[in-house]
């Protein structure tokens, strides 16, 4: 056991260091296209980016908590200035925590593929802000939901 620790230390050390971007998604607001129904239109959404990954807790149309898990699957960047550009996305992914009220749900879990927009802010080569819009499909016609992202870019 004593010839583990430095056998694992050393690996972990020796291990070239890979770029990524990490950061907080803020979700400010909803909007549900369906104004039939009284619902809920502050989500509450707090994650945290990863690469290509999103984890979120949020509070749902019913008022209710809900975690989702995402992965930035195509996404096509069109630079608008050397700081600036818009990022179309599309992303596969599941929420939790609408139980059997959604016809597209399992077992407490809903799957889902995510059309997104987004205006990013390069403050510097390790620093952005961008203001994002997401598309989530119901059979009411759909909910959008803004948020913020702020990502830390790490590049060795």
């Amino acid at each position: 056991m004593k010839s583990l620790l430095p056998a694992l230390l050393l690996l972990f050390f020796s291990y070239p260091v890979q770029a990524f971007d990490t950061g907080p998604w803020l979700g400010l607001y909803t909007y549900h296209i369906s104004r039939d129904r009284p619902v809920n239109e502050r989500n509450q959404l707090l994650g945290w980016q990863y690469n290509r990954w999103l984890v979120a807790r949020f509070t749902n149309s019913f008022d209710e908590t809900s975690y989702s898990l995402g992965y930035r699957w195509k996404e096509w960047p069109v630079p608008l200035s050397e700081r600036s550009r818009l990022n179309f996305g599309l992303s596969p992914g599941v929420a939790y925590g609408y139980g059997d009220r959604l016809t597209a749900g399992f077992a407490g879990f809903t799957p889902g593929l995510i059309p997104s927009a987004s205006l990013e802010w390069r403050y510097s080569p390790q620093w952005s802000v961008s203001k994002d819009f997401l598309y989530i499909w119901t059979k009411n016609g759909g909910v959008v939901l803004g948020g913020l992202s702020i990502k830390w870019h790490s590049h060795p």
